[in-house]
């Protein structure tokens, strides 16, 4: 899972990041409303965890009502919050929340909660299309023009971070921490993916759609 988190308490987000990516997720942290708005509007994210009490103009339930009205509406909102009250979780599900986690909570509740939530958009994400590129989800293949792309389950990951957030670019760190999200790689190691990628999907013959954008990461555009 992708996720972004936002919460202003750095040692609870400090728990809950090392927690979830010691089991295979990437996760993103801002302490404030307006960064992690910002942030969630140009990365498509699996689910976006946020506070209710943020610091700053943008509370969580103010949060929650501008994704939902924003072309990022359709990603899961899960609410961390000490509020326990009905009237407030309600206020929470009108600002269009999906689910609630009150404070204290089981990291290994909310990591549940986060699965249930990502199951449940990828069941309705089952293929991912930029331009006469497709990569079937759920059968695991990618083609390009029809033509099946032989690739390794790794190089499939990276393909399907790069679809998503096609045509921007994706910074290396991010695409290292796919794959290896407890380790730092090697130098070469990103780059030898990247290689057997590029060799599948760019031949000679096809107009390129891997760019490489030095200083930073890659990114995925629509051929022309």
């Amino acid at each position: 899972m992708h996720l972004l988190l936002v919460e202003d308490s750095l040692d609870l987000a400090d728990s809950i990041r090392d927690f979830l990516e010691a089991r295979g997720c990437v996760v993103d942290h801002e302490v404030s409303g307006e960064r992690g708005l910002e942030r969630a509007l140009r990365t498509r994210y699996d689910v976006i965890v946020v506070d209710v009490m943020l610091p700053g103009a943008l509370g969580g339930f103010a949060f929650c009502r501008r994704i939902r009205a924003s072309d990022r509406a359709d990603t899961p909102l899960l609410l961390l919050t000490a509020l326990g009250e009905l009237d407030d979780k309600l206020a929470g599900f009108d600002a269009g929340a999906d689910d609630y986690c009150t404070k204290p909570f089981s990291l290994h509740e909310l990591f549940a909660r986060l699965r249930a939530l990502s199951a449940r958009t990828r069941r309705s994400e089952s293929r991912l299309v930029v331009g006469d590129l497709v990569l079937d989800l759920g059968r695991q293949e990618a083609t390009r023009e029809g033509r099946l792309l032989v690739l390794s389950e790794s190089v499939l990951k990276l393909l399907a971070e790069l679809m998503r957030r096609s045509p921007n670019v994706v910074e290396r760190d991010r695409l290292e921490r796919v794959l290896w999200p407890r380790q730092s790689p090697n130098s070469d190691a990103l780059k030898t993916h990247m290689y057997y990628l590029r060799r599948e999907l760019d031949r000679e013959q096809d107009p390129p759609m891997l760019v490489t954008v030095r200083g930073r990461g890659y990114r995925l555009i629509e051929p022309r």
